[in-house]
């Protein structure tokens, strides 16, 4: 059943990540922050250059969020928490 869920998300098929909030087993895996899904991370800035790249910390989308497995909504980053408590109050 948790492979159903993850393959929603449309980065499945290439992704590497062990760590997936959409995975109903999440608690069975273990990993670093290198690991998480791109929905798990929090934004981390770097300047090279005279140029700021951020990376992580990207809102997971609204179809996936209603996916979550309610154990798993901790392990989100905090702009997918906040978006997660929008959608939730409209439901």
């Amino acid at each position: 059943m948790g492979d159903d869920l993850m393959e929603k998300c449309r980065y499945f098929k290439g992704c590497s990540n062990n760590l997936c909030p959409l995975d109903a087993e999440l608690h069975l895996r273990s990993g670093n922050n290198g690991n998480k899904c791109r929905y798990m991370r929090e934004p981390k800035g770097a300047t090279i250059g005279k140029r700021k790249f951020i990376s992580g910390g990207t809102v997971m989308p609204d179809v996936l969020l209603k996916f979550v497995p309610g154990d798993n909504l901790e392990e989100l980053n905090e702009a997918s928490k906040r978006r997660w408590g929008e959608i939730s109050k409209i439901s």
